[in-house]
């Protein structure tokens, strides 16, 4: 792997990929959870279980069965974030994962090629740095870098807009 120290010993931005985590790198570990929470988890997941039907009101037309897709994308860490966003209220944590589901269809989330995409990620300006030990905070996870003022461009079209989602959404 490439060292992202020059000859003179300082340190330059890297250029190539990472490829794997650098040894130093290691995930945070898996929060805690208080009895209470782990209570308020196991009953989000079996309500979040129990969906078959996404309901769009905005357009009737997206409304249908839940998809793979989906349901993978509710992982148990997506549900804790919703959790710990709404200070454990199961109810409020339902509301906001069906407005984001319902979101995700009327936008076309899971409906993005990469043809569509590949214009804007070939500008370069959005790159989603791999996990290294060389970040002020060693961790397993990656970072997000927009470079917006490498921009010629003044226009929010579609593809641009598109394609930070994406990359937002990325795992």
């Amino acid at each position: 792997m490439e060292s992202q120290f020059s000859h003179s010993g300082t340190l330059e931005p890297r250029r190539t990929a990472l490829l794997a985590p650098t040894p130093g790198s290691k995930p945070y570990p898996r929060p805690k959870l208080s009895p209470d929470q782990e209570v308020k988890y196991k009953t989000l997941l079996s309500e979040v279980m129990s969906w078959t039907i996404i309901t769009c009101d905005s357009d009737i037309s997206e409304s249908g069965p839940i998809t793979s897709r989906e349901r993978i994308w509710l992982t148990r860490e997506c549900l804790l974030r919703y959790l710990r966003a709404t200070k454990w209220s199961i109810d409020e944590a339902v509301k906001r994962i069906q407005a984001t589901l319902v979101w995700r269809r009327e936008y076309g989330l899971d409906d993005l090629t990469p043809e569509f995409l590949s214009p804007e990620q070939e500008t370069g300006k959005q790159i989603i740095l791999g996990p290294t030990e060389y970040r002020p905070e060693p961790t397993a996870n990656p970072a997000f870098i927009l470079h917006a003022g490498e921009d010629d461009r003044y226009d929010a079209s579609w593809g641009r807009v598109s394609c930070l989602n994406d990359q937002l959404q990325a795992k």
